[in-house]
């Protein structure tokens, strides 16, 4: 295990976890996640923002969305003036894969490049970091495509769905709108407002940058102290977003009719955060549910041809999320019909213990998916990316080890706790014919 006499100049080290150590930029309180993965020839960077659309405050929805996408325009070079070739451009031109994705609790960016282009990539989301030259040129025909953006998701039935559930699920916590935010806040968005939200988070003590690949932990840290050990913290403290949504008192329904050949019912439980103990019973409900053809509901509503699909599952979330289930109904069926049958089979999950045999199938099954998700280096820093972002990088060992101890009885006890109609959204997508 390293220890504080073998930390590199400029950092402390803060805790090391089997192949994954964590180390603090003393000079602006970045955090450093490193892993080596030899023989690769690659390294993947990622920094993880620690600010998505639950920041957002009402009526100015869709700000962190917004700056994934400015981030990939021109900055500066620290004196005001342009740089002239974007450096993610020569990059790509390089070879590199690069991306971004922006989610409720966080932001990231990430660039896998082969070994002699990594110092190059940090230099690249240093430069972004609080570089990003912010031009209405830029602006305006970037928005237009977010709204572009927004239109497709909204016309899809089961998206649309699934932010009415939630919008209804959440009446005070930020996770109650969509990432992508609404319509007319994106509509009357403002320059100054999407640079006011930057210089509000994207600064080094809000961010987490991992390194996965074939490079010594010496040069990643002195890559890091190179690129960002200059920058400083805010000026100010990283506003804390703590709000706490008051508990449910009863079940709630929402429903939407449009003109469209699909009907969709869906249903949304409360659920503990997801670096919690409980996530681990939770995802091999999900699995039991809807995870291949043995599963209960693929049984009960897909083979019986009522649903054309089903599925269920919950997203990591930093604070108390939503377990949803979702199915698509068929002709031979009907929205009370699918309800019925799914309620019946959550019911028979409370009242009797899932059978040893079946639970020790499920498990495997689950780590095995666990470990398949995880192949390569882009794979891992994504799987990190949504541990970290849930409060705890090392959920990403802590989640098997969790897995392996739940028994039926935890399961049983889950179900009992959370699948409670006082604890639900219901909501039913209804084809106009």
């Amino acid at each position: 295990m390293t220890n504080a006499l073998q930390t590199p100049r400029g950092f402390r080290h803060l805790k090391t976890l089997k192949d994954i150590s964590e180390y603090e930029l003393r000079a602006n309180g970045l955090r450093a996640l490193f892993m080596r993965l030899p023989g690769t020839g690659a390294v993947t960077s990622n920094l993880v923002y620690l600010v998505g659309s639950r920041h957002e405050a009402r009526g100015a929805t869709g700000l962190a969305h917004m700056l994934e996408h400015m981030l990939f325009k021109p900055v500066h070079d620290g004196s005001g003036k342009k740089v002239r070739v974007p450096g993610h451009k020569t990059l790509e031109d390089a070879g590199a894969m690069m991306n971004a994705t922006t989610w409720l609790d966080r932001t990231n960016y990430f660039f896998t490049t082969p070994v002699s282009y990594f110092t190059q990539a940090l230099a690249v989301e240093a430069g972004r970091m609080r570089r990003l030259l912010f031009e209405e040129k830029e602006f305006q025909p970037e928005r237009a495509n977010v709204i572009s953006e927004y239109e497709m998701h909204a016309g899809i039935p089961l998206d649309a769905l699934m932010t009415a559930l939630s919008q209804a699920a959440f009446v005070s916590h930020g996770y109650g709108h969509e990432t992508i935010g609404h319509k007319p806040d994106l509509e009357r968005m403002t320059l100054a407002s999407l640079k006011s939200f930057y210089d509000t988070y994207y600064w080094p003590e809000n961010a987490v940058l991992t390194i996965v690949g074939d490079v010594s932990r010496e040069e990643a840290l002195a890559a890091v102290w190179e690129a960002f050990g200059s920058i400083p913290h805010s000026p100010r403290p990283i506003p804390k977003d703590d709000v706490v949504e008051p508990p449910q008192e009863g079940e709630r329904r929402v429903a939407i009719s449009r003109k469209s050949p699909i009907n969709l019912y869906a249903v949304a439980y409360k659920i503990p955060p997801s670096r919690e103990r409980g996530s681990a019973a939770l995802a091999l409900i999900a699995a039991a549910l809807t995870d291949g053809p043995q599963s209960i509901l693929d049984d009960v509503l897909v083979d019986t041809h009522k649903a054309s699909s089903v599925d269920a599952g919950a997203y990591p979330t930093r604070d108390a999320g939503l377990f949803t289930i979702h199915a698509q109904i068929t002709s031979a069926s009907s929205h009370a019909e699918v309800e019925t049958i799914i309620d019946r089979e959550l019911a028979r999950l409370r009242e009797k213990p899932i059978p040893a045999r079946r639970l020790s199938e499920l498990k495997t099954k689950l780590l095995a998916d666990e470990a398949y998700s995880r192949d390569g280096t882009i794979a891992l820093t994504n799987e990190l990316t949504e541990c970290i972002a849930a409060g705890d990088w090392r959920r990403f060992y802590t989640f098997a080890d969790d897995v392996r101890k739940t028994t039926a009885r935890d399961i049983q006890r889950v179900a009992q706790t959370y699948f409670k109609n006082s604890n639900r959204v219901v909501g039913t997508f209804v084809s106009e014919k």
